[in-house]
């Protein structure tokens, strides 16, 4: 069964709630995390490597993590003002990059984002 948007699967039904499913513990965004958590640690341990843009970035701080927020915030939202889809897709990316940035450089689990996002399903409006 492939996942698709969010706790539906590609055939139409919905996961377990509080279940995460394959795609979460698998998927890009975990990968990602997962990569950037180890460039942290790696940081801390021994210094890290001069040459990573992970470790760069982390190292520069928290006010400098979230100036690439605010950056990539307005990349997408001009994008998708012009309506470029291809750029505003690449753009989103990097706001989602950024955004896992800043959750492992505050030590915010990935798990507790997707647990809030889980909870608004069902309430009024959405």
């Amino acid at each position: 069964m492939r996942p698709s948007c969010f706790f539906n699967s590609a055939e139409g039904e919905i996961e377990e709630s509080g279940s995460m499913g394959n795609w979460f513990k698998d998927g890009i965004l975990r990968r990602a995390f997962d990569l950037i958590v180890a460039g942290k640690e790696g940081l801390e341990k021994d210094g890290g490597d001069s040459e990573s843009s992970v470790q760069s970035s982390l190292s520069a701080g928290k006010k400098k993590i979230i100036e690439k927020l605010g950056a990539a915030s307005a990349e997408m939202v001009s994008a998708a003002t012009r309506e470029e889809t291809p750029r505003a897709a690449k753009e989103i990316a990097n706001l989602l990059f950024h955004v896992l940035m800043f959750l492992a450089s505050e030590g915010i689990p990935l798990e507790s984002v997707f647990s809030e996002l889980e909870s608004k399903f069902g309430e009024p409006g959405i």
